[in-house]
């Protein structure tokens, strides 16, 4: 029986737009445990001039790829426009990150993406509807999800909570780790959770310091999350 738990350390844009903050919560997330390190790739004109400079360039992501190879750890990307899949292929990521606004404001994007065939995680934030976006794909891992920064236990139903179907993880904007721990107890497998050297560096431009957990937070709750993953495997949720 399979009883990995997968962390995604999802570290944009809380490094505020600076390479050197990016590699170090890269560091301190691999030794804190955390499966696969994640960024955002766009250029300047999708999300206009204020968000600018937390755009990665090309050369910044080569120097992050060979940081998370140095540590011997998986990195991924959520891709917003598309000459960035050429990047990501040219420097060999082994798997994509969709995120829930795409699914819904660029279908076709996303069919680009889960044709190269690779392992790719989905956030369905904007997905209203029962069934999965892409019925047809056998490369996907969906993850509930709620867009709002932070999400409130309000906003969260039961649904969020059910991986008795086509979902298997949880993106989780919350505050603290409770909403994770509950994921886990129902039987999630993957989770995904910002992260942030600062929880209380709010700005317009990087919402998710709040909901954000610290690496050193992460290596205190992670080891007692894979007990929990391993028990609910083992026991049924």
């Amino acid at each position: 029986m399979d009883d990995r738990l997968t962390f995604i350390a999802e570290l944009h844009p809380q490094h505020g737009g600076e390479l050197s903050v990016l590699l170090e919560m890269t560091r301190r997330c691999a030794m804190a445990g955390a499966d696969l390190m994640k960024v955002q790739l766009y250029d300047e004109a999708f999300l206009g001039p204020d968000w600018a400079y937390l755009v990665l360039s090309r050369e910044e992501l080569e120097t992050f790829a060979g940081t998370c190879q140095d540590l011997g750890v998986d990195w991924s990307a959520s891709i917003f426009t598309r000459d960035r899949i050429a990047w990501c292929e040219d420097l060999g990521m082994t798997s994509y990150k969709i995120a829930s606004r795409t699914v819904t404001e660029d279908p076709a994007l996303c069919e680009e993406i889960l044709a190269l065939g690779k392992p790719t995680y989905v956030s369905l934030g904007a997905w209203e509807q029962d069934g999965p976006p892409f019925p047809d794909a056998t490369n996907v891992t969906y993850l509930h999800c709620v867009s709002r920064y932070p999400t409130l236990p309000s906003d969260l139903t039961p649904r969020h909570f059910d991986f008795s179907g086509h979902v298997d993880g949880f993106s989780d904007h919350t505050l603290g780790t409770a909403a994770m721990e509950k994921a886990l107890a129902h039987g999630a497998t993957v989770l995904e959770k910002h992260v942030t050297f600062d929880q209380g560096g709010v700005r317009p431009t990087e919402r998710a310091h709040a909901c954000s957990i610290t690496p050193d937070q992460l290596s205190d709750w992670l080891p007692g999350a894979r007990e929990l993953a391993r028990l609910v495997r083992t026991v049924g949720a």
